[in-house]
């Protein structure tokens, strides 16, 4: 008698089981796992894109500086060797205002194109 209520209670256990995995559970668990492969997906694809605007970022400023570079080597260059010994062999002209005024115009203009690029760069 008692191996036969054993018996039955171990059938009651496995049919318990086997609801577990053929009913809603089973179901639950596939949406589930479904529902972290998106997530991840997703978390990929935002690291892509993050690495693309950094990458962009850091090309735009890198020829960002190098185009403020470029300029002021080329404002602070001295003129060529033929045009300063014309310079120098003719007579100077008395300075005006406006020559005066003329002279700080490239750095300034270098400085204002490496300012409006830069900010275009970061937005």
């Amino acid at each position: 008698m008692q191996s036969l209520q054993r018996f039955q209670e171990e059938r009651r256990q496995l049919r318990r089981a086997g609801e577990v995995f053929n009913g809603g559970n089973l179901k639950n668990f596939i949406i589930i796992i479904i529902i972290i492969i998106i997530i991840i997906i997703i978390i990929i694809i935002i690291i892509i894109i993050t690495i693309t605007i950094t990458i962009t970022i850091t090309i735009t400023i890198t020829i960002t500086i190098t185009a403020a570079a470029a300029a002021a080597a080329a404002a602070a260059a001295p003129p060529p060797a033929p045009a300063a010994a014309a310079a120098a062999a003719a007579p100077a002209p008395p300075p005006a205002p406006a020559a005066a005024a003329a002279a700080p115009a490239p750095a300034a203009a270098a400085a204002a194109a490496a300012a409006t690029t830069c900010a275009t760069a970061t937005g």
